[in-house]
C-alpha cells in the first residue's frame, strides 16, 4: 500500500512538472499571454497533447514505483489528477472553449491508466496447447 501511495504522489509531481515546463514552453513560443490567456490557435491542441503525454508518463512512473497493482495505482493517480483538473478547469472556464475543458478532463484517467499498464509485468511467451 505504501508503494502505491508513493507512486501516486510521485506520479502527481511528475505530471505537474511536465505540465508546468510545457506551459512555459508554449508561452515562450507565443501561445499564451503573461496572464495565461490563449494567444494562438495552436496552443490548446498542443496543451491537450501535452496533457495526454504527461498523464501517460506520470502513470508509467507511478506504476514503476508501485511495482504491483499498476492498474490500481494508475486509476488512483488518474482520479487525483481528475479532481485537481476539475478545479483548475472550472477556475478558467470562461478563458477556454468547452471542447478543450471536456477533452482535457475526459482523457486524464484513461491516459494515466494506459501509462501505468506500460509499467506492468510483460506477458511471457505463449505456451503451445495441444490440439
Amino acid at each position: 500500500m505504501a508503494r502505491i501511495a508513493l507512486g501516486v504522489v510521485i506520479g502527481f509531481i511528475a505530471w505537474t512538472a511536465i505540465w508546468l515546463a510545457a506551459n512555459f514552453a508554449i508561452a515562450a513560443a507565443g501561445g499564451l499571454t503573461d496572464q495565461g490567456q490563449v494567444a494562438a490557435p495552436w496552443a490548446l491542441p498542443v496543451a491537450l497533447v501535452v496533457s495526454v503525454a504527461a498523464s501517460a508518463v506520470s502513470g508509467l512512473v507511478a506504476g514503476r514505483l508501485a511495482r504491483r497493482s499498476v492498474v490500481t495505482t494508475g486509476v488512483l493517480l488518474g482520479i487525483l489528477l481528475l479532481l485537481v483538473g476539475i478545479g483548475v478547469q472550472v477556475s478558467s472556464w470562461d478563458a477556454m472553449p468547452l471542447w478543450y475543458h471536456l477533452s482535457f478532463l475526459i482523457l486524464l484517467v484513461p491516459a494515466t491508466v494506459a501509462g501505468a499498464r506500460l509499467a506492468g509485468p510483460k506477458p511471457g511467451p505463449v505456451a503451445a496447447t495441444p490440439a
